[in-house]
């Protein structure tokens, strides 16, 4: 089993994002903007180092590389983002989808008067993260409650990805679905090849 998630590394930091997205979930909407952020940006240098032959022979160099404190050129969310756009790894729908989730949580972590996703900077930008309404076949709130019975992707019809208890139409929600969404499919992405949930408009 471990082999299908990429090795005994990958499952362990998937492992670790999933305990502290599930910690942030009974946290406030602080905690869950940095939390799911960060695991996206994780997942981001994932796919990308799949990319760097280097990786193996010289583990040092790429982490040099996204290491923000020394100065990295891939050490933020933003030149993460760029690069897997140049590298194919996302399209341009996916690349704006990306660049507002960083902006969303540098409006958390930098604006301490921002503790909510109704917070109308928060909500505004939060307004722009439409990627994921081409997964949303539903015109309803009951479709879209149950969409995966109609989805294309097998991550949602499966319903592993949502939850009744949720509302995807609020600003919280339709955040923390967009990163699950993007997360995914970044883990399940692979040098050659482009993951159609990825590469949408």
């Amino acid at each position: 089993m471990i082999v299908a998630f990429g090795g005994e590394a990958a499952y362990n930091a998937l492992t670790v994002q999933s305990e502290a997205m599930r910690q942030a979930r009974r946290e406030a909407d602080r905690s869950i903007a940095i939390v799911h952020a960060s695991v996206v940006e994780d997942q981001l240098r994932s796919a990308i180092e799949r990319y760097f032959p280097g990786r193996q022979s010289d583990p040092a160099v790429i982490n040099r590389i996204f290491d923000p404190e020394k100065y990295g050129p891939l050490g933020n969310f933003a030149a993460r983002a760029d690069i897997a756009f140049a590298l194919g790894i996302v399209g341009s729908g996916a690349l704006k989808a990306l660049k507002n989730i960083g902006r969303i949580r540098n409006e958390f972590a930098h604006e301490l008067g921002v503790h909510s996703f109704d917070h109308p900077d928060v909500a505004k930008l939060v307004e722009k993260l439409t990627y994921i309404n081409f997964a949303i076949t539903g015109p309803d709130a009951e479709g879209l409650m149950h969409l995966w019975h109609r989805s294309p992707n097998s991550e949602l019809r499966s319903g592993s990805a949502w939850s009744a208890s949720d509302n995807p139409f609020d600003h919280r929600g339709r955040f923390e679905k967009t990163c699950a969404f993007l997360q995914d499919a970044l883990r399940k992405s692979a040098p050659g090849t482009k993951h159609p949930d990825l590469h949408e408009k």
